[in-house]
């Protein structure tokens, strides 16, 4: 028999699941960035004060199904370095693998609002999810194919937010 716990004892039930759920998205959004719906952030909005259990279990499942997609984005996106879709830029060709994966990790780091403004800082809306998951499969160890996507966009941001990474020789290149 299913005892229902007091009102109480339901609210920080609800509250503990929803911190440990909160934790969890979060982590994802950080590993997968810009891939990750936007309407995740209301979900992560709830509060166990004015949510019913129903309300968070339901924001539970919308989660997870909004992860599931942003995770077969990264799929595709890795799948597609697989098959070569991804090409070096004339910019990029002759940059050193350790270079492209300096300037990935830098422009991930500069991209905190993933994206979400135009404020010149960090990868740009069409670039920002292939920026991310560079990142990710780099820091997976799967080095070349992180890197292959790099190499394909990290010769936008050359002149303006890497320029200042470029050795000397191709500072005047580029």
């Amino acid at each position: 028999m299913l005892i229902r716990p007091d009102e109480n004892t339901a609210r920080t039930c609800s509250a503990d699941m929803l911190q440990w759920m909160q934790q969890d998205i979060r982590a994802e959004v950080h590993e997968f960035g810009p891939l990750v719906p936007r309407c995740l952030v209301d979900i992560l909005a709830l509060t166990a004060d004015n949510s019913s259990d129903e309300e968070v279990e339901q924001a539970r499942k919308d989660c997870s199904r909004l992860l599931g997609y942003a995770k077969a984005r990264a799929a595709k996106i890795e799948a597609d370095a697989k098959d070569g879709v991804f090409q070096p830029t004339p910019e990029t060709a002759t940059l050193s693998d350790d270079f492209i994966i300096a300037a990935v990790k830098y422009m991930c780091s500069r991209d905190d609002d993933l994206a979400a403004q135009k404020n010149r800082v960090g990868w740009n809306q069409a670039d920002s999810g292939k920026g991310h998951v560079a990142n990710a499969l780099i820091k997976s160890g799967k080095i070349g194919l992180g890197v292959a996507i790099g190499r394909s966009i990290v010769g936008r941001y050359l002149k303006t937010q890497l320029s200042h990474m470029l050795p000397k020789s191709e500072e005047e290149a580029a």
